[in-house]
C-alpha cells in the first residue's frame, strides 16, 4: 500500500528528533508559571519548515477538492504512553504525552499541529487553541 517498507521505530525516532531544539524546550520549561505543567516550546527552524510543508499539502488538497465548502475541525488529545525521562504523568496513570490532534473531518485529513514535549492537562484548555498557529488558521 505504501510502496515501501515501514521505517523501523529507531529510524522514525531519529527523524522526529531532528525537529527538537533542546534550548527551546528548556526555555519553555523555565518560562512555565508556577503550578502549571503544560507548555509549548517555540517552534524550531526545522519544525517551522515541516509546518510549511504540511500547510502546503492541506492547501493543495483543498484546491483539488474545491467543491468542499465546509471544514469541521475535530480536535482531540491523544494519549501516547512513553517511558522517556522527559515524559509527564498522564491522567490514565503512568507517563507519556498527550498532544492535541486536529482532523479536517470532511476530507479525513490530519491538520498541522505541533506535537512535541507538550502534554495537555485534562480540565485545562490546551495552551495553543486561541493562538495564530491553531489548525483553523492552516485552512485555505
Amino acid at each position: 500500500m505504501l510502496g515501501h517498507a515501514i521505517p523501523s521505530p529507531e529510524a522514525a525516532r531519529k527523524f522526529l528528533y531532528q525537529f527538537h531544539d533542546p534550548e527551546k524546550i528548556a526555555q519553555a520549561q523555565r518560562d512555565l508559571p508556577v503550578g502549571e505543567v503544560s507548555y509549548v516550546p517555540e517552534d524550531s527552524m526545522a519544525l517551522r519548515g515541516l509546518a510549511q510543508v504540511n500547510q502546503d499539502v492541506v492547501r493543495e488538497l483543498a484546491r483539488r477538492c474545491a467543491g468542499e465548502r465546509i471544514a469541521t475541525i475535530d480536535m482531540d488529545a491523544t494519549v501516547i504512553e512513553s517511558w522517556k525521562r522527559e515524559a509527564k504523568a498522564i491522567y490514565e496513570g503512568g507517563s507519556g504525552y498527550q498532544p492535541m490532534v486536529a482532523l479536517w473531518a470532511e476530507l479525513n485529513v490530519a491538520q498541522p499541529r505541533q506535537i512535541d514535549e507538550t502534554t495537555t492537562v485534562v480540565g485545562y484548555p490546551p495552551p495553543f487553541v486561541a493562538d495564530d498557529s491553531s489548525s483553523h488558521h492552516q485552512l485555505p
